[in-house]
Parts: C-alpha cells; structure tokens; sequence
C-alpha cells in the first residue's frame, strides 16, 4: 500500500482504516481505494494542506473521510453538495461497527 504523499505513521494507519471502510461499506478494491485515497489527497487546495496538513484527516476521522472519498473520487460528486448528500444517504453518523474497528485497529495498536 502506498501513498503519494509524505504523512507520519497515525495517518497511515488512519487512513488504511478509511481504506478499509471504502472496501467494507462501498465495495472498492483496495488498490482502488488506495488511489482513490491518494487522488483526493491530491485535490486538497493548498490552502487545505498548508492550514490543515494531514490533521484534516485525524479531524474528520477515518470514516468520514471515506464517505468523502467515496463521494468525491469515487462517485464524482459536487462539492458543493456533499454534507446534503451525505445527510440524505445517512452517511452523517458512523456507523457502531465502524467504530468498534476503529478501536481495535487504532487504539489499540501496539
């Protein structure tokens, strides 16, 4: 698994657990996902990366940045209208099970 971009080792393992639910809730392959990850990383504005850098991952959290992902990259979406799709979709809410892995495989890491 690699990214295009330079980011320390929680991001990684951050965002191989949106990885995986980009695989789990959206049904993309993980070499998909993976570039899917990197593309959108690369549509960040420098305005994004230079305030945020790869904190904007850790703020949003894993599964929120796989509904965005998959939103943006994966279905083309607009923008503008991502947080009324999301709403509309119930994407708004992480899911119980997606919690409980993301304790497991991010708290809980040695």
């Amino acid at each position: 698994m690699q990214f295009n971009f330079t980011t320390d080792d929680d991001t990684v393992q951050l965002l191989m657990i949106a990885i995986y639910f980009l695989q789990h809730y959206f049904g993309y392959e993980e070499n998909a996902a993976v570039e899917m990850i990197n593309d959108f990383d690369a549509s960040r504005s420098d305005a994004s990366r230079e305030s945020w850098g790869d904190d904007y991952y850790h703020h949003e959290g894993a599964y929120a940045t796989a509904v965005e992902v998959h939103y943006l990259i994966g279905l083309g979406g607009d923008p503008a209208q991502f947080v009324e799709w999301r709403t509309a979709k119930h994407y708004d809410e992480t899911p119980s099970e997606a919690k409980q892995y993301l304790r497991e495989n991010y708290y809980k890491r040695e």
